[in-house]
């Protein structure tokens, strides 16, 4: 597999103040955490093509593949919360900074208490500034500061959709150290049909997915909380 270079940038993807985006919902069943970075949220930035508030490269908000997991956990379960972490700045820091950045950005988000937390991260890290197993020890330190060890906690991890071997390597040790679901998104990122390709100048925003490849991560990331339920 041919590794994607990503150009767009890892920092600064949001405004300080904006890491963090709440949906209440009244008498909500379940509080939903979905961890990640353009993919899964990215503001605009006009000087690489881009226009949207939301994942990286659907057409519409409802078309990213947050917007599909929180319509399809609201038919499997009822009413929900969501809280959507944009965590690039975390992915941005060294190994060193990490728990730091944690605290300081996205304590709130830690004190929601979800009842299901999605990790869908890692293509901004710089794999020559740390190693596997000292990146599956920050995985490992999100998770726990996300609450991912309190009881009856959901926790779903995905792959990358990019093809990065050391850093899946390192997502896929945290899924088998502690148990959980790991869903695999590697396929869709080599495959065009997956991407925004031929619909942004931009190549990093092209090889970000396009709608049915955000339909794609919602369906798998899904069909992991369904089969994790019936276990």
């Amino acid at each position: 597999m041919k590794e994607f270079v990503n150009t767009v940038p890892g920092v600064k993807q949001l405004q300080e103040n904006e890491y963090l985006r709440f949906k209440a919902a009244p008498e909500a069943v379940k509080k939903v955490l979905i961890v990640g970075n353009s993919i899964t949220r990215h503001a605009p930035k006009a000087d690489i093509g881009w226009y949207g508030d939301w994942g990286m490269a659907a057409s519409e908000p409802e078309k990213d593949y947050v917007h599909l997991v929180e319509k399809g956990l609201a038919k499997r379960f009822g009413a929900i919360s969501l809280c959507v972490a944009q965590a690039a700045e975390w992915e941005s820091h060294e190994h060193a900074e990490k728990g730091r950045i944690l605290a300081e950005y996205y304590q709130p988000a830690a004190d929601f208490a979800a009842d299901i937390v999605i990790v869908r991260i890692g293509e901004n890290i710089d794999i020559s500034k740390t190693n596997v197993q000292e990146l599956a020890e920050d995985f490992a330190e999100m998770i726990r500061f996300f609450g991912g060890k309190r009881p009856g906690v959901q926790v779903i991890l995905t792959g990358l959709f990019w093809w990065f071997p050391e850093h899946e390597k390192a997502v896929a040790l945290v899924a088998e150290q502690e148990g959980y679901p790991f869903v695999v998104l590697k396929d869709l990122g080599i495959d065009d049909q997956m991407t925004a390709k031929g619909l942004f100048e931009h190549e990093g925003v092209a090889g970000h997915p396009g709608d049915l490849g955000m339909q794609k991560i919602a369906e798998r990331i899904l069909e992991a909380i369904e089969s994790n339920l019936e276990r």
